[in-house]
């Protein structure tokens, strides 16, 4: 919330504490922005755009355990679509043949929910492999 920008490469994770229907607004978020809610497993079960102030709920098309903000436009630049798998990495250094990775700051935990193995605070890298199409 209380976003003004998000810098080209950077996104914003959240993590929710098990898999159910998830769901994002844009209150005190001033920035267009995409969302994909990705499944236990990391797969993007959907991408949805956000538009700035929206207060209108977007939900995730099955059970989420991530949802990841990033720049509008960001996903449909680099090719990420449903169906490809992220990685969430600790540290900055990018994974080895990573397709795209781009850096994520602070895990957003909703109040202290998350997964204990995410509950470390930043910096870490995330890598989106697309689909073999």
């Amino acid at each position: 919330m209380f976003r003004e920008s998000v810098p080209d490469g950077t996104g914003m994770l959240f993590v929710f504490p098990r898999a159910e229907i998830q769901g994002v607004w844009m209150k005190d978020t001033y920035v267009p922005l995409d969302v994909a809610f990705l499944d236990a497993q990391s797969r993007i079960l959907s991408i949805e755009q956000l538009e700035p102030l929206d207060l209108t709920p977007k939900w995730s098309q099955g059970p989420v355990m991530f949802a990841l903000e990033v720049r509008q436009g960001w996903f449909a630049d680099h090719r990420i679509s449903v169906g490809d798998r992220a990685e969430i990495v600790f540290g900055v250094r990018p994974p080895h043949g990573a397709a795209t990775t781009f850096p994520v700051g602070p895990v957003d935990d909703h109040a202290g929910l998350a997964r204990p193995e995410l509950r470390q605070r930043g910096p870490f890298v995330m890598a989106i492999t697309p689909k073999t199409k």
